[in-house]
């Protein structure tokens, strides 16, 4: 009885570790399959597929449009490239008691390739009455310093002096000028901000003006202090309002209301033609950043101010954790936005992304995130590189937080975060003034983007959203060329109109820079007869220009793309083909044993970013198998003994007869 006790245990013991590990690689499977980057620090395995081919074509020849002088750009809601600027000594949501290092914030800023600074001028805070300004620079207050004129006018001047533009949201308004007894507007905190310091803690900051001629004269004040009498007018402009369906205007009415709508307009006309009419007109003039779920603000604003508009501005940001390059919210809304404005005959030539980015914390740095940021400069600057300007908000915060924004000061967290990183490599490879040429993938997982310069250098940027690939370069061009991979300096030559760059990772992006015409390449390539390596592919190629080059991409877990230099070639030329592409020899071998592992019926996970050869699946699998098979056999066993204990049981009783 012991005896059965115990096997019945071993029993159920076994049947629940089977199903425990197949249940798991069916959720490993599930987990991983799923492109959500909230999950991506957990294991990525790879689809075991058959081969897959992605023919990418790019033509130097066809021009797309000239990358815009202020396409990089970004946003805060402080002005932190003021010496006068103030950060929290503590690090949290105190008061802002120490000096801002201006040199830094500063030289991250240029050193990105960064054109547009956009921040605000709250008029709640600057006004302290019907021409007089807030001139106060203490180190006990918050809004004191940070909202002080002079800072802005410092600033200004920075921006002139380099060459930057300073783009300023036109928001709030001063309580001394407020109409508090329309109804339509209540007393709160300063933009939601209300801290230990004792400057005007609360306003009536979202009503509209008693008196829309003072409110005129404020402005024109404004604009002649910050731009010191006009001297940096050409790079200051005004952005009227922000996000003002919501509290930011007239605050007691509902979101998005159609006196909200009709409000802001004659709030937007005035503002306008006040500042149109002061330093000649040199201020650029636009609004009105509003978010695109509201139709009403929308609507009523391009087709009341239609001709009264330098840029459109509206904030762009991801559906919370959603990516941008699965929602193709950008894109969407864009092709919106341009659609609007025809229909409204509204000058929407230049559109400016006032804000956009994430709703969450991005200094966790994952690959997908690196991924999607790139995604967008890519198809802003193949759809739009003349049209377009982003703003990615935020640029820094004045206490630890690693929410969305580009870096940290040296005193906080000393930080460069992946949204500054990866805006300054496009801004640095697709530079402004460049000039973006047509490129085009047949495989939806691979995005690339094209562009080149005044002296002849090529920059290429392909990223890719699937699974791990092998990219290889062929030209329709006879000449020989250098690639440099940017990030790891390597360089590869064209030889025979082709040349293998080996694998591009998942959610990886590659930056390469073609140069001009490589003489010792072409040198020692000369007379060689050897094909192309494009593994015989096909597709566009660029054939047909002398300028278009053609990548094929074959994926990992499928055939890989066949290197022809060696074939058709005699050994000499062989031995000379190796001695110049001996990191494509390495590349070679790497690719074969990944085919070999691959084909032994294992597929590749990853956890972060550390490759394991296992398929948790197959192994759940088979052990699975082992174990139905031991439990069947111990089964056989018991149920054997159990026969026998009953023919012996019956023998004893003298039950059992022999024979007929």
């Amino acid at each position: 009885m012991r005896q059965m006790k115990k096997t019945s245990r071993k029993k159920k013991i076994l049947i629940c570790l089977a199903f425990l590990l197949l249940g798991s690689g069916m959720v490993i499977l599930t987990y991983n399959t799923s492109n959500d980057f909230r999950n991506l620090n957990g294991y990525a395995i790879y689809r075991l597929t058959g081969p897959d081919q992605a023919n990418i074509t790019i033509d130097f020849d066809e021009e797309v449009g000239s990358i815009r002088d202020d396409f990089y750009g970004v946003s805060n809601f402080n002005g932190y490239l003021s010496d006068l600027s103030y950060i929290s000594s503590t690090g949290g949501w105190t008061k802002l008691d120490k000096r801002s290092n201006s040199t830094f914030t500063r030289n991250a800023f240029a050193d990105g390739n960064l054109k547009i600074f956009r921040s605000w001028a709250f008029l709640s805070l600057l006004s302290t009455g019907d021409g007089t300004w807030n001139t106060l620079d203490t180190d006990d207050s918050y809004h004191a310093t940070l909202w002080n004129i002079n800072a802005l006018t410092d600033q200004n001047k920075w921006a002139y002096e380099n060459d930057k533009i300073m783009m300023y949201n036109l928001a709030s308004m001063p309580s001394w000028l407020a109409n508090t007894t329309s109804g339509w507007c209540s007393e709160d905190s300063i933009d939601g901000l209300d801290y230990s310091d004792n400057f005007m803690n609360t306003s009536w900051s979202s009503c509209a003006p008693t008196d829309y001629t003072k409110y005129q004269d404020t402005l024109i004040s404004l604009a002649l202090n910050i731009s010191n009498n006009c001297e940096y007018a050409d790079n200051i402009w005004f952005n009227i309002g922000n996000e003002m369906e919501g509290t930011n205007w007239l605050n007691s009415l509902p979101t998005d209301d159609p006196i909200k709508a009709l409000e802001f307009v004659k709030l937007y006309n005035h503002s306008y033609d006040a500042l149109r009419s002061t330093c000649d007109g040199r201020f650029k003039l636009g609004g009105n950043s509003g978010l695109r779920f509201y139709p009403e603000m929308h609507d009523t604003f391009l087709s009341n101010v239609s001709n009264k508009m330098d840029f459109y501005s509206e904030n762009i940001y991801s559906d919370g954790y959603d990516p941008y390059i699965e929602t193709k919210t950008m894109e969407d809304r864009i092709e919106e936005i341009i659609l609007d404005c025809s229909t409204y005959g509204a000058n929407c030539s230049h559109i400016i992304i006032s804000e956009w980015g994430y709703i969450f914390d991005s200094s966790e740095g994952t690959d997908y995130m690196k991924l999607d940021l790139s995604y967008v400069y890519l198809s802003m600057l193949n759809k739009y590189p003349s049209n377009i300007s982003l703003a990615f908000h935020e640029f820094m915060m004045p206490i630890n937080s690693d929410d969305y924004k580009f870096i940290s000061e040296p005193s906080l967290a000393n930080s460069y975060y992946p949204p500054y990183n990866v805006t300054k490599d496009f801004a640095t490879y697709h530079s402004t003034g460049n000039i973006v040429v047509e490129s085009s993938s047949n495989l939806d997982t691979i995005n690339i983007v094209a562009s080149k310069d005044n002296n002849s250098n090529k920059y290429v940027t392909i990223i890719n959203s699937g699974w791990s690939t092998y990219l290889n370069f062929s030209t329709t061009d006879n000449t020989n060329l250098e690639i440099e991979d940017i990030d790891t300096g390597e360089i590869y030559y064209f030889v025979n109109e082709s040349i293998y760059l080996g694998a591009i990772d998942r959610y990886q992006v590659r930056h390469f820079q073609i140069t001009g015409e490589n003489s010792t390449t072409e040198e020692t390539n000369s007379g060689s007869t050897s094909s192309s390596g494009s593994g015989g592919s096909g597709g566009s190629g660029g054939s047909g220009s002398s300028g278009g080059i053609n990548l094929e991409v074959s994926k990992i877990t499928g055939e890989v793309v066949t290197d022809n230099l060696e074939e058709n070639n005699s050994s000499e030329e062989s031995q000379e083909n190796e001695e110049i592409l001996g990191s494509q020899k390495t590349e070679q071998e790497k690719r074969t044993d990944l085919k070999e592992n691959f084909w032994t019926g294992l597929a590749i996970f990853e956890t972060n970013g550390k490759s394991i050869w296992i398929n948790p699946l197959i192994l759940s699998l088979i052990i699975t198998i082992i174990l139905i098979e031991i439990f069947i056999t111990l089964k056989r066993k018991k149920n054997k003994k159990i026969k026998n204990k009953r023919r012996l049981s019956k023998s004893i009783n003298g039950e059992v007869s022999y024979g007929h």
